[in-house]
């Protein structure tokens, strides 16, 4: 079974770097780079999980997530920053975040997350 991960990032660098990396872990990779379209993609593409930046144009990762939990609850999103701090991970989880991860990425800590929520969103 392959998954399908979305991946939501304003920044071309990044999103071309994890749609690489998992594409070479045999995932469907979607992408988009600002609030809207991932809420958009979400709709099109029905993704098991979604790697979302919190700091967003258009539409910040939060108001995505806000939405998520009335439109999309079972997709399962690991929020994403650079400047992490207390109050944007707290904010991330209450809103229906499964996880967190800081950028840069530590590629064997996100892949053991993704895959961990991906198995308990096959079990759920």
């Amino acid at each position: 079974m392959s998954f399908r991960i979305l991946v939501v990032d304003d920044d071309p660098d990044v999103r071309d770097l994890l749609t690489r990396f998992l594409k070479r872990r045999g995932y469907i990779v979607e992408h988009a780079c600002d609030g809207e379209e991932a809420l958009a993609a979400v709709r099109e593409h029905e993704p098991d999980l979604m790697l979302l930046d919190v700091y967003l144009p258009k539409m910040t990762g939060l108001d995505v997530l806000f939405h998520m939990r009335d439109e999309h609850p079972d997709t399962r999103t690991i929020a994403l920053s650079g400047i992490p701090g207390d109050q944007i991970v707290q904010s991330s989880k209450e809103l229906g975040a499964v996880d967190f991860i800081t950028k840069p990425f530590d590629f064997p800590a996100l892949t053991a997350k993704i895959d961990a929520n991906l198995v308990a969103g096959v079990m759920a």
